[in-house]
């Protein structure tokens, strides 16, 4: 029996990248969508650009750059099969998360990863502007946009490269300096509802009516 284990980067710096790759080698997705607020933290991946579009699995695949903007994704609906949001979507951007949920089908996989929005780091100036939120918040609206969240985990606290998600450090994961949330997009539902119509009383009494004053007149 062959053990997989889920080793950590030596770096915190390679922390996302390394999310990333593991989102790539899990699921194998065949339409990969990153929209990246910082695409250079991702380019030891092959990630250079804000909106990046990878077609394909293993070696053959590449990464190509799309122009488009951040509320308006240029893309048909139902199309990727893996969603990563780096740096992207901030707190109560809910249209975002509307949009990235349109361009995904049942069953797809979605990656979040961004700052927690109680994280030390964002005292200082450089990356004060960072997309931040919280990991209730985000989860809520997830759930009510039809995903699943499945795993919550983060990494660095106050200048230590700690580990949080697991046991009593999961109460430290919105102080994280790294977080990376993964949800299913839900399967969409085929229920069949009867639709009933109740009768026109009020048509059929006009139109006895109407029968009536014709009977008379003629």
């Amino acid at each position: 029996m062959i053990a997989v284990v889920d080793t950590e980067p030596a770096l915190a710096a390679d922390w996302y990248a390394h999310q990333l790759q593991l989102a790539l080698e899990q699921r194998r997705p065949l339409r990969t969508l990153v929209l990246s607020g910082r695409p250079e933290e991702l380019a030891a991946l092959g990630v250079t650009a804000r909106c990046s579009v990878r077609l394909g699995v293993g070696e053959k695949a590449g990464w190509r750059e799309v122009q488009c903007k951040g509320a308006s994704l240029p893309f048909q609906s139902d199309v990727f099969d893996l969603v990563v949001l780096h740096h992207w979507v901030n707190q109560d951007q809910e249209r975002r998360l509307a949009e990235v949920r349109r361009s995904m089908p049942g069953g797809s996989q979605l990656l979040v990863l961004g700052r927690g929005w109680a994280s030390s780091g964002r005292l200082r100036r450089d990356i004060r502007r960072e997309k931040s939120w919280r990991p209730g918040w985000l989860c809520n609206r997830l759930r009510r946009m039809g995903f699943v969240p499945r795993d919550l985990k983060g990494r660095g606290v106050a200048g230590l490269d700690l580990a949080t998600g697991r046991g009593w450090r999961r109460a430290l994961l919105g102080c994280s300096d790294r977080i990376a949330v993964r949800a299913r997009r839900s399967e969409a539902r085929t229920d069949i509802r009867l639709v009933r119509f109740s009768s026109p009383r009020a048509a059929v009494g006009q139109a006895a009516w109407d029968g009536a004053r014709r009977d008379r007149i003629t």
